[in-house]
């Protein structure tokens, strides 16, 4: 059972109950009661929606979601420079004199300007759009965020923040360029991992993000844990852009084309829909074939300038295609998947059923190995061998266990389903 079950029961035990006479109360289940009548407060919601089971983060550049204030702190144990001129990390040795400091010494005024540099945090102040501030910040992180050294401890720093915030599952991106040195454009692995990775064990440094997830793989099977899972070709980024961003001629095909084209099975970001051509046919298609977009609303807020009703969200959702949440580069935008929901909730009146299905289909269009527990997601209908069975109870029959013991995703399904039980009972 999660930690935060009991203080969420009680939560909404005591909150329904003031909230209105026994009389009036409509139908419906604490959590949705509750949520109904908190859902224009965002501080009492946030603390719900942290708690709130969610399926899985499917969009999550690796180095992109880490925090500055990380990077920083590993800067200063490499012995490492600030350059207090231009704002970047030097690599150690910091010669004295000129404008190197030891990233360990840094004063208050110049820590600030770091974490303002390598993030979107006071992006009024910086004097650049959201665009280019945003992606400048991998430039003057990467002599960190590429080092091999670091890779456990920032693993070990998404897993923390994910499970702190009830997230079931992770898939991570990282470009490995070693493997790609004849393409002229980055290779994405998309790295699919568990929750339960172990702590690090004895820091050894890999010899490039390779083998660090080589290693990191070895100490997982040890553990007796879920490895981590390299795909490819399955998850494409396509419609990141917007009208201004690049002339309309290059808008007009880019998601249609990941899909027909591609066969990529979930589309990243997705946000130039409404400037392709035939846009309405390609949403059709993508709801045929059960391709799910990736949608990261703080991202496309500060890169784009898209947000609220200009955002493609709602009309993806009414056209039946499955629809995932995700934070895309959470230490970059000084965010977590929380607020992602957050945002959903606050911009496009999402009820609680909406949210459960949002989680729900974080797990359904994961890449873990083996056959949905749904027949039908969008209406959580269980397949044959679970179907006399409630998802998510303790004893489920032996036809069920036998299905779900034949695939990991439908056994981190039925998990879901049992904390959304925990969570209201």
């Amino acid at each position: 059972m999660n930690r935060h079950t009991p203080i969420v029961a009680a939560l909404l035990a005591s909150s329904i109950a003031a909230s209105a006479p026994t009389s009036a109360q409509p139908e419906g289940s604490a959590a949705a009661l509750w949520f109904d009548a908190h859902r224009d407060r965002p501080p009492l919601l946030r603390q719900f929606l942290k708690r709130l089971p969610k399926g899985a983060d499917l969009h999550s550049h690796f180095s992109g979601a880490i925090y500055a204030e990380s990077f920083l702190d590993w800067a200063a144990a490499d012995q490492d420079c600030i350059d207090k001129a231009r704002l970047v990390l030097v690599a150690a040795p910091c010669r004295p004199g000129g404008n190197l400091v030891a990233a360990g010494q840094l004063d208050d005024d110049t820590y600030d300007a770091m974490v303002d540099r390598m993030s979107t945090k006071d992006l009024s102040q910086s004097g650049r759009s959201g665009h280019d501030q945003f992606f400048g910040t991998f430039d003057v992180f990467g002599l960190v965020g590429d080092d091999p050294r670091h890779g456990t401890a920032m693993l070990t720093e998404i897993r923390n923040r994910a499970a702190a915030e009830n997230v079931q599952h992770l898939e991570l991106i990282s470009g490995i360029q070693r493997e790609c040195r004849d393409a002229q454009d980055t290779c994405i692995a998309n790295l699919a991992g568990t929750l339960a990775w172990p702590e690090p064990a004895d820091g050894r440094p890999g010899q490039d993000l390779t083998a660090e997830f080589a290693r990191m793989e070895d100490q997982l099977r040890a553990a007796g844990l879920p490895a981590l899972v390299a795909e490819a070709s399955q998850a494409l980024h396509a419609g990141e852009l917007t009208l201004g961003l690049v002339p309309p001629e290059r808008l007009r095909t880019h998601i249609r084309e990941a899909v027909t084209v591609a066969g990529a099975e979930r589309i990243g970001h997705g946000v130039a829909i409404g400037y392709e051509d035939s846009a309405f046919q390609t949403l059709r298609i993508m709801a045929d074939r059960d391709t799910a977009v990736e949608v990261c609303l703080t991202s496309n807020d500060l890169i784009l300038g898209v947000k609220g009703q200009d955002h493609p969200f709602p009309d993806y959702l009414a056209a039946g295609v499955p629809v995932v949440l995700a934070s895309d580069d959470a230490g970059v935008s000084r965010i977590d998947l929380t607020n992602e929901y957050l945002r959903a909730v606050r911009d496009y009146g999402l009820s609680y059923a909406q949210l459960k299905q949002l989680s729900r289909n974080g797990l359904t269009y994961s890449f873990l190995s083996g056959a949905s527990l749904w027949r039908d997601p969008a209406s959580a209908a269980p397949v044959a061998a679970c179907a006399h069975d409630e998802p998510g109870s303790v004893t489920p029959s032996q036809t069920c266990r036998n299905w779900l013991a034949g695939s990991a995703k439908a056994g981190r399904q039925w998990a879901l389903e049992a904390a959304f039980q925990a969570f209201d009972p």
